[in-house]
């Protein structure tokens, strides 16, 4: 006969796969600069809100195998999605030195979202860790 699995056990594979969060937060922040662009011609309070939402959202919904990942992904998430909003909005012409400052003249003033929300993601993914570490120790068996 089959055994019931513990609430602890049915729980360690709820969420979403990090494979499938982490690429999300991406579209979305994506489709937010994007947008932002278009509506505004800079990276202003929709792209701010879209990446801060999905990458909240991320940290609290990913299954606890990708919570670290996800804890330290929205830095790099914020500077993929500027650039590909930047390229895809104004096509830049030129060289290198050219597509970088064109790059990094909306990013700049994104620095403290950037940083805010990576504050926000690590102390909310050291909760869930630090909750899932007691959980295990409550529920481990006593010698």
């Amino acid at each position: 006969m089959r055994e019931v699995a513990e609430p602890d056990e049915r729980r360690a594979g709820w969420g979403i796969p990090p494979s499938a969060a982490i690429p999300g937060v991406l579209v979305v922040s994506v489709a937010g600069s994007v947008f932002d662009l278009r509506v505004n011609h800079t990276l202003g309070i929709l792209f701010g809100a879209a990446f801060v939402l999905a990458s909240l959202a991320a940290t609290f919904f990913v299954r606890h195998s990708g919570v670290f990942v996800a804890m330290f992904v929205p830095p790099l998430v914020l500077l993929l999605a500027a650039a590909v909003g930047v390229l895809v909005n104004r096509g830049v012409q030129g060289g290198m030195t050219a597509v970088l400052l064109a790059i990094a003249t909306p990013v700049l003033p994104q620095f403290p979202v950037m940083a805010g929300t990576t504050a926000a993601t690590l102390l909310i993914g050291g909760i869930r860790l630090l909750r899932h570490r007691r959980q295990r120790g409550l529920t481990s068996p006593v010698s």
